[in-house]
């Protein structure tokens, strides 16, 4: 399959197809200003002029759902409640936090982006406040422009946020408002779902189809609807298709071939982690990586990925196979089943002691290897930016053919 590639310096991006290149390539070009001519919306790319057209200004065609006959406004939004209520309603939806039971999968995600993500990262531009989702920026918005987004279907008033018109519908029309919550759609499986042919996924009943970008992302897509029937002959571990085997075997059981950074001449492992190491720590050094929930100044974008991680998100979805408990990380996860099987993973460099986690390395090194600890950690590596650094695109050329050969 021909590939095309961007080349920042040592960093290669590999694209599927043109269309994904061209695409990608108008967001380094901030030069250029796409405006739409109907709100005045300035964006950079023409692809994202249209996607904005497209979602805002578009007249949306309304459609019917052929299982339960529910209107929605748009072919979108019926694909949408298809999956939502029929293809995957015989699935559980159990909050693997605090367990509360959701009646869909969406209705899973916004409760437990709701109840426990920490994040408000939708800021009011009018003053200080952020909140966690659109919906509840948009109806704070409203408080400042003074314009009513809802309205009571059974009387002429008018109100700025939903939790309102609720509280309006249960105390003037409760003889209204109790049927209507009775009435609320409920998840009703559609029995045979299937695939029937290349270009669509669809039940018995001919269900809308899908799109996709190019043949190789369908192709894919269509490789996970099949039972995992893909073995590794390593390991053993099953995979629904050939190309998660294929980097699974890459990832875990192909040797490393170490590379060094060229700016800073630091040794790596393997050429995805030196690429890792130049974003991380030349390309994007100059930029702040404050945390927005609380604060926190991280050196590097990775780290303040990782910070809220850890700090911020309650979930703890890596669960122990030989207990109850979870936890935030693989990497936690790894150390506490190594309490179970007493394998140690970490040995010090300065004797032959070993540890089950990092943390109780560190603390070794502290009590024991004080002055061996206190260089190491003056010698830790430190963001600094490349200058001019600048992209060009290369299709074909010897890194296509290095990649064919691998």
């Amino acid at each position: 399959m021909r590939e095309l590639m961007l080349e920042i310096r040592q960093i290669v991006i590999r694209f599927p197809c043109e269309a994904f290149l061209t695409k990608h390539l108008q967001y380094h070009n901030t030069s250029v200003e796409f405006i739409c001519d109907i709100c005045g919306k300035v964006v950079h790319a023409l692809d994202t002029l249209k996607t904005h057209k497209k979602k805002v200004h578009t007249p949306k065609i309304p459609e019917q759902c052929q299982y339960c006959d529910k209107w929605y406004s748009s072919r979108w939004s019926m694909r949408k409640h298809l999956l939502n209520m029929h293809v995957h309603a015989d699935q559980q939806h159990i909050c693997e936090i605090c367990g509360f039971v959701s009646s869909t999968k969406t209705a899973k995600k916004q409760h437990i982006s709701f109840k426990h993500t920490a994040e408000k990262k939708h800021k009011c531009t009018m003053c200080e406040k952020a909140f966690k989702t659109p919906t509840m920026l948009k109806e704070h918005t409203a408080i400042h422009t003074g314009v009513d987004l809802y309205n009571c279907a059974f009387c002429d008033a008018s109100f700025k946020s939903q939790s309102n018109r609720s509280t309006h519908y249960k105390r003037h029309h409760p003889v209204e408002y109790v049927p209507n919550m009775t009435r609320r759609a409920r998840p009703t499986a559609i029995p045979n779902i299937k695939n029937i042919s290349n270009n669509t996924f669809t039940s018995s009943e001919n269900m809308p189809s899908f799109g996709f970008a190019c043949e190789m992302y369908l192709t894919r897509h269509l490789e996970y609807h099949t039972p995992k029937n893909f073995i590794c002959d390593i390991c053993g571990k099953a995979e629904p298709t050939i190309h998660a085997l294929k980097k699974h075997e890459k990832k875990v059981h192909t040797p490393k071939v170490p590379g060094q950074c060229s700016y800073c001449g630091k040794w790596y492992s393997s050429q995805w982690t030196v690429r890792r190491h130049i974003l991380n720590m030349h390309v994007r050094a100059d930029e702040d990586h404050t945390c927005e929930i609380c604060g926190f100044v991280s050196s590097t974008r990775e780290a303040k990925k990782k910070h809220k991680q850890f700090k911020h998100n309650p979930e703890k979805r890596h669960k122990c196979s030989m207990c109850e408990k979870a936890f935030k990380t693989p990497t936690l996860l790894k150390e506490h089943i190594a309490t179970h099987t007493g394998v140690d993973l970490y040995s010090c460099n300065y004797c032959e002691a070993s540890f089950k986690s990092k943390s109780s390395r560190s603390t070794h090194y502290r009590r024991h290897h004080p002055v061996e600890y206190s260089n190491n950690m003056m010698i830790r590596p430190r963001p600094s930016g490349i200058s001019n650094y600048e992209s060009m695109p290369v299709v074909g050329g010897e890194h296509e053919q290095d990649h064919n050969q691998n």
